[in-house]
């Protein structure tokens, strides 16, 4: 009966870890996202060097995307 048991309980430690994960890069990637915003803004006001913005944009941009599939890997 005890084997059964711990292999629930390490199942549930599983399951948590991977959800704490999972919110721990969703997190990560709204903050990606958040300073994409904040570079798609610049570029649009015309403030700084528009190329080194579009490069930042783009950087921010590929950031959030890696940081959502990652997210999402940990979900399955």
């Amino acid at each position: 009966m005890g084997l059964f048991s711990n292999r629930n309980a390490d199942r549930q430690a599983e399951r948590e870890r991977r959800e704490g994960k999972a919110r721990e890069y969703g997190e990560k990637a709204r903050k990606a996202r958040k300073e994409a915003d904040k570079y798609r803004r610049m570029l649009a006001n015309g403030e700084s060097d528009p190329a080194a913005l579009r490069a930042a944009l783009k950087d921010a941009e590929v950031d959030a995307r890696i940081w959502e599939q990652n997210a999402r890997d940990y979900r399955r």
